[in-house]
């Protein structure tokens, strides 16, 4: 069941960490089931935003096959989601960015719908997804204004996510899934999503 909105959304996946618990592997391009995890994560994202784009700081032209926007952090460092956010943010060509990670097939096809209401009804300026008591920060929605108070943040050495949503009031968003927030950190996690998807 979708929920009304009145807000313009371009998404971004995050692909741009380095996958140090599966190996050092790009986690994005792990095949799942016939299918890399970026392309089971897409199928379920691009349909809920505008425009969508990948945040990717190596195999850009694997990632570039895709045919989306691809963008990498502002700094060669890896420092994080808030980086990725940060240039997506810069990219963005709506009044919100909608964020998921690369390694989160299972998103719920309602995500960005959710989140936007939420938004609307609380006039706040970011909202992330919640699940069973859990906080999924990179399941989130973010004005685009908040952009240079981002860039602030991180050249102040800053690197928590909480601490930059707490900063601005964030707002969380119940749903009633936690599986369909899982990440595909292992070996192993890989393998039982594999199972669960055939």
């Amino acid at each position: 069941m979708s929920v009304e909105h009145n807000l313009r959304i371009a998404g971004l996946v995050l692909a741009g960490g380095q996958g140090t618990r599966l190996g050092v592997q790009d986690k994005g391009l792990v095949e799942v089931a016939g299918d890399t995890m970026i392309s089971h994560v897409i199928s379920r994202f691009s349909p809920q935003v505008e425009r969508l784009s990948i945040s990717a700081n190596r195999n850009q032209e694997q990632y570039a096959q895709y045919g989306f926007d691809i963008i990498s952090d502002d700094t060669a460092e890896y420092l994080g989601p808030l980086a990725g956010i940060c240039a997506g943010l810069r990219w963005c060509p709506a009044d919100f960015l909608a964020v998921v990670p690369c390694d989160s097939p299972r998103l719920p096809d309602n995500l960005v719908a959710s989140l936007a209401d939420s938004i609307e009804k609380e006039n706040s300026a970011i909202a992330m997804a919640s699940a069973g008591g859990y906080r999924q920060p990179v399941f989130a929605l973010i004005d685009k204004k908040l952009r240079s108070s981002l860039l602030s943040f991180l050249k102040n050495g800053e690197r928590k996510i909480g601490k930059w949503y707490e900063s601005h009031h964030a707002i969380e968003v119940e749903f009633d899934n936690l599986q369909a927030f899982a990440n595909i950190n292992t070996e192993r996690d890989r393998a039982m999503l594999e199972l669960e998807i055939r």
